[in-house]
C-alpha cells in the first residue's frame, strides 16, 4: 500500500469515526445533573390558586417524575405576578419559555394537561376584630386608668367594606383620637389601614369607654319601701357611664326602696332613702383612694352635675380633697360624701 492510500484510508476511517460518534452522542446523550433528574412530566392545571403575590410554575402545574431537586427546582420557577381579585391566565408556552431561561433543557421534559391555566389569589378581608382592636388600644394609651379599670364597647358596627388582602400581605394600623382629650363615654377613633405600606383606608371607630366598678345588682324584684338585705343583692363589676351614679355595694344593706325595681338592675344612689345611722359610713372608714377613680357631682341649683374624676388623695367622710377631672385634666376641690363620691365645692 502506497503512502498515499494510507493517508487516504486513515482520512475516510477518521470521518467515519466523526459520524459514528456524533451519531452515538446524539442517540445516547445522558440527560444533565444526572440521569435520576430526569425525564420530568409536567402537568398543567385548568384552575390554580395562591397565596401569594408571584404565580410558580408549582402552582400552575404538577410535577412528576425526576429527582426531588429536579422538582423542586422546577416548581420554584416564578411566572406572573398576581394581585388579589385579579384572575390571571397562565398559558403552556409561558412554561416553555421559563425552563428556558433557567437552562433547563425542554428535550427532557414531557409537557402535558391543558393548555392554559387560570389562576386566583386565595384572599380575605382585614378582620372588623382587628380594626376594634387597634381602636381599643389607641383608647388604652391615652387613659389614666389601667385597661382592666375600663370597659370599651362599639358603639355602632363596622360595616363598611375593609381592604382585600392575600395572606402573605403586610397589614398595618395607625389609629389616632379625633380629639386630643380622651376620657369616658363616646370616643371616636380615626384608624387608618396600610397594605404593604400603601394607605387603603380611613376609617372612623365609635367606641363607648365605661368605668368598670363593683355595683350592686338586684337578685329579685323588690317594691317601695322595701329594706335591702345582704342575699337580695349581688356584687358585679360592670361597665359605669358618666351619666350613671351607682350606690357602692358597701352602702346598701338596710336601707329602703324609693321605687319598686326589676330583678338584674344596678341599684342607682337616686333609688335609694337616706342612711341610717347604723349604715352611715364613719368618720374613720376611708371612702376615697388616691388615684382612684370618683364621681364628681356639682350642685347647680337643683340640678346635680355629675363627671368622672381622679382622686389625687386618700378622703375619709367630709374630708376635703383633691379631684382631677378626667375629660378637662382640671384639679378641683371636694368634699367627700360617700364611698367613691366627692362633692365639689
Amino acid at each position: 500500500m502506497t503512502e498515499n492510500e494510507k493517508f487516504t484510508l486513515a482520512g475516510l476511517l477518521a470521518i467515519v469515526l466523526t459520524l459514528v460518534g456524533i451519531s452515538f452522542e446524539f442517540t445516547n446523550a445522558a440527560p444533565p445533573s444526572g440521569e435520576s433528574d430526569w425525564p420530568t412530566m409536567i402537568v398543567l392545571k385548568s384552575k390554580a390558586t395562591t397565596a401569594h403575590r408571584v404565580i410558580s410554575i408549582g402552582d400552575v402545574a404538577q410535577i412528576v417524575g425526576g429527582s426531588t431537586a429536579a422538582r423542586e427546582k422546577i416548581a420554584q420557577l416564578d411566572l406572573a405576578d398576581i394581585e388579589p381579585g385579579q384572575p390571571v391566565t397562565v398559558k403552556l408556552k409561558q412554561l416553555e419559555f421559563r425552563l428556558k431561561l433557567a437552562e433547563i433543557p425542554t428535550k427532557w421534559i414531557e409537557f402535558k394537561g391543558e393548555s392554559e391555566c387560570i389562576v386566583v389569589t386565595e384572599r380575605k378581608t382585614v378582620e372588623r376584630e382587628e380594626v376594634f382592636e387597634v381602636a381599643k388600644q389607641a383608647i388604652y394609651r391615652r387613659l389614666s386608668w389601667k385597661p382592666e379599670e375600663v370597659v370599651i364597647s362599639l358603639v355602632q358596627p363596622i360595616s363598611v367594606n375593609l381592604p382585600l388582602i392575600a395572606p402573605t400581605d403586610e397589614v398595618s394600623f395607625k389609629a389616632e383620637p379625633q380629639t386630643s382629650s380622651v376620657g369616658l363615654g363616646r370616643v371616636q377613633i380615626n384608624v387608618t389601614i396600610f397594605v404593604k405600606g400603601e394607605r387603603k383606608l380611613s376609617l372612623p371607630i365609635y367606641c363607648e369607654v365605661k368605668l368598670l366598678q363593683s355595683v350592686a345588682i338586684l337578685k329579685r324584684p323588690l317594691n317601695k319601701g322595701d329594706v335591702l338585705q345582704a342575699e337580695m343583692v349581688s356584687v358585679e363589676s360592670k361597665g359605669i357611664d358618666g351619666n350613671q351614679k351607682p350606690a357602692s355595694p358597701e352602702s346598701v344593706v338596710g336601707r329602703k326602696l324609693k321605687k319598686p325595681l326589676p330583678a338584674g338592675v344596678i341599684i342607682q344612689v337616686t333609688d335609694l332613702e337616706d342612711v341610717s345611722e347604723a349604715t352611715t359610713p364613719s368618720n374613720t372608714q376611708v371612702l376615697v383612694k388616691a388615684n382612684k377613680p370618683v364621681k364628681m357631682i356639682v350642685h347647680l341649683g337643683t340640678i346635680d352635675v355629675i363627671a368622672n374624676g381622679e382622686a389625687l388623695a386618700d378622703g375619709k367622710l367630709g374630708d376635703r380633697i383633691k379631684v382631677r377631672n378626667v375629660d378637662s385634666k382640671k384639679i378641683l376641690t371636694g368634699r367627700v360624701s360617700d364611698f367613691g363620691v366627692v362633692v365639689v365645692e
